[in-house]
């Protein structure tokens, strides 16, 4: 038996519930490139050297607020006290450098099924969805996505939209996202903004994911040996 399918078994076997969305999952931005996180929440955390970071916090992306047909803006999604957060893409980069680029530690590692990002649109204010999203999980590699919806705006102060991912059951503790670009021609004069995303999986007991990374590096070995 193939130990891919050994892994899976494992895990289903292990699995402690059907799958849920996950809480207590922290954040740090790894990469803003060109980007000013210009009006939001997020804009709070500086507290380390780093102004890009959020230094693991529990910020505006993962409070559990946010979420697409839950939340309705009183104002613009992105002023006070609203809970978005709008990212100025001026830039000749865009989308061809990822911005923002985010990682994001799981309370313990999980077998994740998918992952929704919620963003906003306000076409008026050209603010915009995104064009795609770069996604690896554990440390793999990265797949990208599309399937945001940029259509114009409705709502006087803006739509809060969402794209679900289908993760397919890949099994990590962390989960680095790229957004790639908002869907201006212009991307000079666009802004993107973010308001929730969360992530839907089950949890896998300590012991059976020791054993399914512990059969993953087993794994690595005995291909590298093959090929010798």
């Amino acid at each position: 038996m193939a130990l891919a399918t050994v892994a899976s078994a494992f895990i289903a076997g292990a699995a402690s519930s059907h799958a849920a969305i996950i809480a207590g999952v922290t954040y740090t931005y790894d990469n803003k490139a060109s980007l000013a996180l210009a009006h939001g929440p997020d804009n709070n955390y500086s507290a380390t050297s780093d102004p890009n970071a959020l230094s693991g916090a529990l910020g505006n992306l993962t409070d559990g607020q946010g979420q697409a047909g839950v939340y309705v803006p009183g104002t613009f999604f992105w002023g006070t006290p609203e809970l978005g957060t709008i990212y100025n893409h001026a830039d000749a980069n865009i989308p061809s450098v990822p911005q923002p680029q985010l990682t994001f530690t799981l309370p313990g590692t999980y077998n994740l099924s998918s992952v929704t990002i919620h963003y906003g649109v306000r076409t008026a204010s050209a603010v915009e969805a995104p064009s795609s999203a770069d996604i690896a999980v554990g440390g793999g590699g990265f797949a990208n996505h599309t399937g945001f919806d940029n259509t114009a705006s409705v709502n006087n102060f803006g739509d809060i939209r969402s794209n679900t991912i289908n993760l397919g059951g890949a099994v990590g503790s962390s989960v680095t996202i790229q957004i790639r670009g908002t869907q201006s021609p212009l991307a000079g004069t666009a802004w993107l903004g973010l308001t929730e995303i969360e992530f839907d999986g089950t949890l896998i007991p300590e012991p059976a994911a020791g054993l399914f990374l512990g059969l993953g590096a087993f794994g690595l070995v005995l291909r590298r040996r093959r090929r010798l």
